[in-house]
């Protein structure tokens, strides 16, 4: 088995945003997973950036240009793929830069946060105003919540494929449904911890972003308890990758 993540695009902010006491610019990455099991189709993990479309709404070309994302074509995640069907999808959540791939990957199976989809759908403008494009959005997702006892002191949360090789677990606060996906055939096992933080100095320093980026928190108090149980989780000598950290993640063999 083998987990491997890719960069799809880099987005320039200010480090302050994203870590207190943060200097200077950081390029965040915007990556998502590909998991590879012998014998069968891979799992793309989250899907990366939207490919532009001839019809965009206003929200998403504002977007777009508030982030100012650099783009590497090469390394979507229909490239990545390089012509097999993926079989399945697994959304650690539905803002924007990780959904960007799955309208165009029609009959896959879905994983993602079936309440938030149902919110969304329900409330467009709500939904809008937290990061969620309809355009974007799946038709349907195959829930992540459950109620399984989870390895490592995790809680509790679900065999996503049936087969113990991803289990989901709900890191609430950056966004509703906000989920990570452990991954425990490793040594040691990893944690796709997602937007829990944008970096891992936030985490590991205990130097969360203070001010305007807290805003985009869906709940700051649920936010800084699920950083905690990540920081727990590799204090414990598990492996944690999050989206967004700039450093480079190696590849995962099991």
């Amino acid at each position: 088995m083998r987990l491997s993540f890719h960069v799809h695009a880099r987005i320039p902010v200010p480090e302050r945003l994203v870590l207190a006491g943060g200097r200077g610019r950081v390029d965040l990455a915007v990556r998502f997973g590909v998991l590879e099991r012998p014998g069968r189709a891979p799992v793309l993990i989250d899907a990366g950036w939207p490919d532009r479309a001839p019809r965009e709404s206003a929200a998403l070309r504002i977007y777009r240009a508030l982030l100012r994302p650099r783009i590497d074509e090469g390394r979507a995640p229909l490239a990545v793929l390089d012509g097999r069907a993926p079989a399945a999808v697994i959304l650690s959540h539905l803002h924007a830069d990780h959904v960007g791939a799955v309208r165009g990957l029609s009959g896959v199976p879905v994983h993602g946060p079936a309440r938030a989809l149902a919110h969304a759908r329900h409330h467009p403008w709500r939904a809008l105003r937290h990061g969620l494009m309809a355009e974007l959005l799946p038709d349907a997702v195959e829930d992540l919540e459950g109620n399984q006892p989870l390895p490592f002191g995790l809680g509790r949360g679900r065999d996503v494929l049936g087969d113990g090789s991803v289990l989901s677990l709900p890191l609430p606060g950056h966004a509703e449904g906000h989920s990570g996906l452990l991954f425990p055939a490793f040594d040691p096992p990893v944690l796709y911890a997602a937007d829990v933080q944008w970096v891992w100095p936030a985490i590991a320093e205990d130097r969360p972003p203070r001010g305007p980026a807290r805003a985009i928190y869906a709940d700051a108090r649920a936010a800084m308890e699920s950083l905690a149980r990540v920081r727990a989780f590799a204090a414990a000598g598990g492996r944690v990758v999050l989206c967004h950290d700039p450093a480079p993640v190696p590849d995962f063999t099991a």
